[in-house]
């Protein structure tokens, strides 16, 4: 079951706001980390793994904005 899908499961709004900003800045923590580990890329001296990363991160990126 999707995090959504939960939270509308609950039945006390305030509750269910509380839960949507937990979640909303989960999201916005991980989308920070993953940028940080962006920079890092130019640093990485093979560039199969700095491709493989650079794909793997705009994959958690696009997961994290749906």
């Amino acid at each position: 079951m999707s995090p959504k899908a939960i939270i509308d499961r609950i039945s006390n709004e305030k509750d269910a706001e509380l839960a949507r900003n937990a979640l909303e800045h989960l999201k916005n923590n991980l989308y920070m980390e993953i940028m940080e580990l962006e920079s890092l890329i130019p640093a990485e001296e093979n560039d199969l793994v700095a491709v493989g990363k650079q794909r793997a991160y705009r994959s958690i990126r696009m997961i994290l904005t749906k």
